[in-house]
Order: structure tokens, then sequence, then C-alpha cells
């Protein structure tokens, strides 16, 4: 019975020293990768400051961009999305917004907003999509082009914006997302500085819940009010982090 006892006493002091190390070692490593990040947002806000987006943004090579909007039944936020849009900074910059069939006031409400009306434009879909019943446009605002069509899901919205572009690069924009005025200039500035050319570039996305907007810009930072929200906040930096959609780049062979 004594050698029963010792030998579970021994094992119990075995498992705790695995559980220990197990701790010991999972912690230092993450300590270790803190570090490591810590001295990587150090060494990436010293280039921020001397990235020269004032030269991208003079420049006459810096290739134009069309935002493309796709929009469903978003009457709430579509306004301070497409405001958000055209304020950003960039020296060529077109939006598209595509109303996917909306069953709400989103249309009126981008009608109303931007004083938009009706024109004739013709369509020619390279890309498949559902049929396109109208287009907005107010000649005040040369780069706003607002698309009604049939309803056809956010895969076949973007199809139609994409076949409505002009510019070499666009870019896609959820219709409940604001941009930051310089992000377009910071996407673009890898693409141009890159000795290959470079497919496609993507930036962090935050929850803006407990934030303060104003013209479709962000005034004041914040956190939302629930214990869920913020844990989708957590984990959204967290999943960019891990996926490395903080200024990726994807470049060409």
């Amino acid at each position: 019975m004594d050698m029963w006892g010792s030998l579970f006493e021994h094992t119990l002091i075995l498992f705790n020293l695995l559980i220990l190390s197990y701790f010991v070692v999972g912690n230092g490593v993450y300590t270790a990768l803190m570090v490591m990040s810590v001295r990587a947002i150090w060494i990436h806000s010293r280039r921020l400051a001397y990235q020269g987006l004032s030269e991208l943004r003079g420049s006459s090579l810096t290739p134009p961009v069309t935002i493309i909007v796709p929009a469903w039944n978003e009457e709430h936020i579509i306004v301070e999305t497409v405001r958000s849009a055209l304020g950003v900074d960039y020296p060529c910059l077109s939006v598209i917004v595509v109303d996917d069939g909306s069953t709400d006031s989103t249309l009126k409400r981008l009608a109303a907003a931007f004083k938009l009306a009706p024109m004739d434009q013709v369509y020619y879909p390279a890309l498949p999509t559902r049929a396109v019943r109208s287009f907005y446009f107010n000649p005040q605002l040369p780069n706003l082009l607002v698309v009604h069509k049939q309803r056809g899901g956010k895969p076949d919205a973007l199809n139609t914006g994409i076949n409505l572009c002009r510019s070499p690069y666009f870019c896609c924009l959820d219709a409940d997302c604001i941009l930051e005025r310089d992000s377009l200039l910071r996407l673009m500035d890898p693409i141009l500085r890159s000795p290959r050319e470079t497919i496609v570039s993507g930036g962090i996305v935050r929850i803006i819940n407990g934030c303060t907007s104003r013209d479709g810009q962000i005034v004041k930072l914040g956190l939302p009010a629930t214990s869920l929200a913020r844990f989708q906040v957590v984990d959204t930096c967290a999943a960019s982090l891990r996926d490395g959609t903080a200024g990726r780049c994807w470049e060409g062979p």
C-alpha cells in the first residue's frame, strides 16, 4: 500500500512539474513575442514618420483609385460611409456606391444627402451581374456615382462596381466602414515603392462602436459599452496581427 501511495505521490509531482513547465514555456514564448512586437511597432512608427506621404500626394504619377461601396439596407450608416470615402486624402479618387436592391431608404438618403439626380449611362458588364436599374449623379460631385441594381448579393454588387471602374486600382469598402483620411495614401505607398508589380494591399480593420464620428471622420476614440463588443475589439485586433493584415501586400511574379 505504501508502494502504491509513493508511486501516486511521485506521479502527482511529475504531473505538476509538467503543468508548471508548460506554463513557464508558454508564458515565456508570449513574453518574447510581446517584446518583439514592441520593437517592431517602434520601428514601424519611426518609419511612418519618414514615409513621405506628401510626395505621394503631390506626385503626378500617383495612380487613380476607385472606392467601391456595395450597400444593402444600410440607411442608418451609408451617408456617413460615403462622406468618409469622399473625404479621403488622395489626389485622384472616385467613389462608386452600388445599391444592391435595398428595400429600405438607402437610395433615398443618398440622393437627399448628396443632391443626386438620375442620369443616363451605358453599362457594359465585362463581369456578369444582375441588371442595373438606374444611375445617380451630381455635377457638383463629379467623383461620386451611385448605382441602383437588382438584388444579387455582395459579390455581384462588387462586380458591378468593377465593371464601372475606370482606374487601375480599386478599394472595396463595406457600407458600415469609415476610412481614415490618409488610409489610401498608406495603402498605395508600398504598392508604388515595391520593385515588383504589387497585386493588393490591405490594412487594419477596427471596431467603430464606442467611437464618435462627425462628417465621416473619427473625432474621438472609445470602447463599446458592452463587454461582448469589447471582446470583439480584442478579437479583431488579434486577428489583424495574426493574419498580418496590417499593411499586407501581395506581389505578382
